[in-house]
């Protein structure tokens, strides 16, 4: 299953991963990152205030490891550090 990580602001986004994963009967949650991407875009998610949360909250409750995929801009260190204390099982950096 696939969600970015502007989707899970929203105000079902925790339920729409937890939905995903179960309708799929998916082994793993990936979660994309693409701030770069959303900034560029007119119509493009801006405000990831709380997203780190978020992936914490999901790592805690879909049932399966979350992967988060950068898509583009790749990820610092310590961003990086902060998503596996969040409960994110791997990061996936290709391409970026």
């Amino acid at each position: 299953a696939n969600i970015g990580a502007a989707q899970l602001r929203e105000a079902d986004g925790l339920d729409l991963a937890r939905r995903a994963v179960d309708a799929l009967e998916a082994d793993g949650l990936i979660v994309h990152l693409n701030p770069l991407q959303e900034a560029v875009q007119p119509e493009g998610d801006r405000d990831w205030r709380g997203v780190l949360a978020l992936i914490a909250g999901a790592a805690r409750s879909v049932g399966v490891p979350i992967v988060a995929k950068e898509v583009g801009a790749g990820l610092s260190a310590s961003v990086a550090c902060a998503l596996v204390e969040a409960g994110v099982a791997v990061i996936d950096v290709a391409g970026a």
